[in-house]
């Protein structure tokens, strides 16, 4: 179950993305874990791969708990729960390859936030370098004198990029912050090239 903070900050996040308030807060109530009996049930309607985990690894702790005071019944039971979460994850990682999905959609679904923040990378890394491209063709800079120019720019996370992060979550901004502070190469030249693209 997520805590009261985390589930606020999926309400806001998905009225942000549209969705009617009513309907947000039932969708997110609904990732509560129910009584065992719905479980199953319960286990094949949840959206959030994160909600899934953290009841495969109840799961398995029960199950354990249970295999040692040999309650047979339970075991099958907590099987059962761990082997309907596991497909389900299935479908779920499979709806958030399929089509690129966005990264709303990513977080919508509970995707860890390594996975969102590599397709964050990635989205940008492509939208830069299409950018300088172009301006590349226009300006007709060779290679060196690109090159040249995009280590003379600031390594500091333009306005644009702390809006996004921030919109998606206080931690994604930290994680990428920090990594540009570590001197992540792939973002500081994502950044460096940004600065030269929006100097033009």
């Amino acid at each position: 179950m997520l805590d009261p903070k985390k589930q606020a900050e999926r309400i806001e996040m998905l009225v942000r993305d549209g969705m009617e308030l009513k309907d947000a807060i039932e969708k997110v109530l609904s990732e509560v874990t129910p009584d065992k009996e719905d479980r199953i049930k319960w286990i094949k309607t949840v959206e959030n791969m994160s909600v899934l985990q953290k009841q495969m690894h109840k799961s398995h702790a029960k199950k354990s708990k249970a295999k040692k005071v040999g309650n047979e019944e339970a075991v099958q039971r907590y099987n059962k729960e761990i082997e309907t979460a596991r497909d389900r994850l299935e479908v779920l990682r499979a709806k958030a390859k399929e089509s690129e999905a966005s990264i709303q959609e990513l977080v919508k679904l509970g995707a860890k936030p390594s996975t969102i923040i590599q397709t964050w990378v990635k989205e940008k890394e492509s939208e830069v370098n299409k950018q300088l491209e172009e301006i590349k063709k226009k300006e007709k800079w060779g290679n060196k004198d690109t090159k040249k120019k995009i280590l003379e720019q600031k390594a500091i996370l333009p306005e644009e990029y702390v809006k996004e992060l921030k919109d998606l979550g206080e931690e994604y901004l930290t994680n990428v912050v920090e990594r540009a502070k570590r001197g992540d190469q792939r973002i500081i030249t994502i950044v460096k090239k940004y600065h030269l693209v929006h100097s033009k």
